[in-house]
């Protein structure tokens, strides 16, 4: 009966083990940067991205204040067919940016090129939170900043 029994809690100890693992492979798939996008601003980023460089300003228990990603990507095709993005400049957008970015203090070498071509997209919620992507396709990056009210 002994022996019966810690068979028994190895099996059991095993098959926790196993579910604890594939519990956690579910979260860290299901808990992507660009899931949160996808969720706050309903838009579907390519899943197969490199992220370079994150940080947020931690404001507030809710979520409110600032955040920036930086994603690369390999395949720019995918990124250009995601969102209708514009050309050219866009000074207002590039003043809010570099605004956020100098309050989160990124270090520069983490701060979007502007003054070489890219693209843009830019959306803005009911309670004026902004989303700023910027895609360079030379660096084959989007630099993401969220200012979130």
């Amino acid at each position: 009966m002994s022996k019966k029994k810690t068979i028994f809690i190895l099996i059991f100890i095993l098959l926790l083990c196993i579910g604890v693992f594939f519990s956690y492979k579910f979260i860290k798939a299901k808990n992507t940067y660009s899931n949160i996008i996808q969720a706050n601003w309903e838009i579907e980023l390519p899943l197969e991205y490199k992220e370079i460089y994150s940080i947020d300003s931690r404001h507030s228990f809710l979520g409110d204040g600032e955040r920036y990603h930086i994603f690369e990507y390999a395949n720019k095709d995918k990124v250009e067919e995601v969102l209708s993005w514009q050309s050219g400049k866009n000074i207002i957008m590039e003043s809010s940016i570099i605004s956020i970015l100098k309050a989160l203090k990124v270090p520069d070498e983490y701060i979007p090129k502007l003054e070489s071509d890219y693209k843009y997209y830019f959306k803005t919620k009911s309670d004026s939170s902004m989303l700023y992507m910027v895609f360079s396709e030379e660096a084959n990056r989007v630099y993401i900043v969220e200012d979130i009210r």
